[in-house]
């Protein structure tokens, strides 16, 4: 689970070894453990904010779009394109159906 307040953000970047530069007050700590977060400083500064719906689910919905979305291109289990893509959108549509985490 993915917490976005300070200690979480530092945890998930410097113990965790992610990469999610969302929050600018965790950017020193992270610059000073590591120049390289200094690159993403533009970025963090002019990225267009993402407003994630309520009913997103975070690792929920990148989990069925990962695992979904690896059957309809497995070239070892070819499935039928059309049924792909509605198990993809099904499954998707479960995760946003759920109530909000």
């Amino acid at each position: 689970l993915h917490i976005t307040n300070t200690e979480g953000c530092y945890g998930f970047n410097l113990v965790g070894g992610q990469g999610a530069f969302v929050r600018p007050d965790v950017m020193q700590q992270l610059i000073e453990n590591d120049p390289v977060h200094e690159w993403f400083l533009p970025n963090l500064e002019n990225g267009i904010p993402a407003h994630a719906p309520a009913n997103s689910r975070g690792r929920e919905y990148t989990d069925a779009v990962a695992q979904w979305g690896a059957l309809l291109f497995d070239p070892t289990q070819p499935v039928e394109f059309e049924k792909g893509l509605q198990d993809l959108v099904d499954n998707i549509q479960a995760v946003l159906d759920m109530e909000p985490a």
